[in-house]
Parts: C-alpha cells; sequence; structure tokens
C-alpha cells in the first residue's frame, strides 16, 4: 500500500509553488543543468524509495544523526515537486511550430484581400488602400496585412456593405486570429510563463537529485553488510532514460562518482556537520 496520501496531504498538493521560493534562490552552482535525466523516471525511482525509507528512518537517524530524518521526510515531497514542476512545463512548452496558429491568419488573409480586389476592380476602394495589405513573407507581416484590412473594411462599411461578400462575423473571427498569434509572438520574444516553468523543472529536478543523492549515501553506509542498498535506493542514473533538450552535450554523461565505500573512524558518524 502507498505511505503517502497525495489526494488528503496538502503538503504535497502545494510541493511545488512552497519550494518554489527556494527553488528561485538556488545559487547557480547548484543548479544541474546537464544531468540528461528524464524528471518522470527520477521522480517514479526516488518516490518509490521514499516509500522504501519509511521503514529505515529510524535506523538512519540512529546511525547518521538528527538531520537523516527530514532528509527521509523531505524526499517524497521534493519528487512531488519535481514531478509537478516537470507536468507545468510541459503544459506549457511551446513547439515551435506556429502552423496552427499561422493556417486561419493567412486564410482571413487570402479571403479579405481576395474580396477587397474585386471591389476595387468596382472602384468601391482605391487600389492604394492595398498597399500595404499584400505581404505575408513571415509570421508578423501576415498579421500586419490582415490588421490592415480588417480596418479597411470596417472604415469603408457604409460604402461597400451589401456590395461584398465580408461579413462583420469575418472580420471578428479574422482579428482574433491574427491576435491570437500576435500575442504568441509576443510571449515568446518577452520570456512568457514558460521559460520560468522550464527554469523551475530544471531548479527541482537538481534539488531532487541533491536530495536523493544525500539520502543514497547515508542508505548505502547504513547497509553495507546487508549489500542491499540499490535495492532500497537505486542510482537515478542506472539505466536512466533520457529527455533530449535543447543545450544537451551528447558526449558529456554526468554522472556522479559512486559513493565512498564507508569505514569506520574511530566510532565517529561519518555525516555528521
Amino acid at each position: 500500500m502507498p505511505q503517502f496520501d497525495v489526494s488528503k496531504d496538502p503538503k504535497f498538493k502545494n510541493a511545488l509553488a512552497n519550494l518554489t521560493p527556494e527553488l528561485l534562490a538556488m545559487p547557480e552552482s547548484e543548479v544541474k543543468r546537464r544531468t540528461r535525466l528524464d524528471p518522470t523516471a527520477a521522480y517514479y525511482v526516488a518516490w518509490a524509495a521514499a516509500e522504501r525509507l519509511e521503514g529505515y528512518r529510524h535506523a538512519l537517524v540512529a546511525l547518521c544523526g538528527p538531520h537523516a530524518g527530514p532528509l527521509v521526510d523531505e524526499l517524497p515531497i521534493v519528487a512531488f515537486a519535481a514531478r509537478q514542476a516537470d507536468v507545468e512545463a510541459l503544459r506549457l512548452e511551446r513547439s515551435d511550430d506556429l502552423t496552427a496558429l499561422y493556417e486561419p491568419v493567412h486564410a482571413a488573409h487570402r479571403m479579405l484581400l481576395t474580396d477587397c480586389e474585386s471591389l476595387v476592380n468596382r472602384g468601391l476602394l482605391s487600389a492604394q488602400s492595398l498597399t500595404n495589405a499584400r505581404s505575408t513573407q513571415g509570421y508578423q507581416a501576415t498579421i500586419d496585412s490582415v490588421q490592415v484590412l480588417v480596418s479597411l473594411v470596417r472604415a469603408e462599411w457604409t460604402r461597400i456593405e451589401g456590395r461584398t461578400q465580408i461579413t462583420m462575423d469575418d472580420l471578428s473571427r479574422a482579428e482574433t486570429a491574427a491576435m491570437a498569434l500576435a500575442y504568441e509572438l509576443s510571449q515568446r520574444a518577452s520570456g512568457g510563463p514558460a521559460p520560468l516553468a522550464a527554469e523551475l523543472r530544471v531548479r527541482a529536478l537538481s534539488k531532487l537529485v541533491a536530495t536523493y543523492e544525500e539520502v543514497r549515501r547515508m542508505t548505502l553506509y547504513l547497509r553495507h553488510y546487508e549489500e542491499d542498498a540499490d535495492t532500497i535506493t537505486p542510482s537515478l542514473y542506472a539505466g536512466r532514460g533520457t529527455r533530449k533538450t535543447a543545450g544537451d552535450d551528447e558526449d558529456e554523461d554526468v554522472i556522479p562518482p559512486p559513493p565512498p565505500t564507508p569505514t569506520p573512524v574511530n566510532g565517529d558518524n561519518p555525516f555528521s556537520t
């Protein structure tokens, strides 16, 4: 049975929100930007380990000191926060492909320009009025051209009403489509919510790795003679799945060295500060 009830315990529901100030305050030296760990895979490994570690909490505290207890308690919360950060970043992640937003704008431009050219041919609009409404070379140019056409038709509506296939609903739809594309472009240019969510994902995963590796070192010390520490807290990097992201270095494989084999140091606690 699961040890943790995420549906009822508010510390899980609000894990990422509560951890965000700490994550944003992390010094850059603690942010692991090239772990190449799949956040989902890391979450499942850490979550399962956190459940197993509940049975070893008292032994870890007795052997490694009082700070071991809070670390064990923190691990599932940090893991859940990393999961929340990953889900939120994926939700807001923007694709480079703007086809879905661009196509209705381009279609609206084609429809409006065709009808306006017909109005020019019939002497109802001046040819000069379409000078700045023809370009579709790029997203912004298409947006501008659509907005010029919408403005032109509205300004001349009393003269052309009933003589054009264009309706006020057509103008509203064209304007809405153009504004949606323009908004997306502005968000990308200003670094909207997606970059912040992506940064929180990196920092939450870094926090998870740091917390998990510390708990794992203590478990390796505790279970040295039983030789089952890797079953209780398996390495996050063993057989890991990777999620390729921009900036990854194919030749870089940042895997921390295995913890040294613990040896007695005059009976002192090697994890004490």
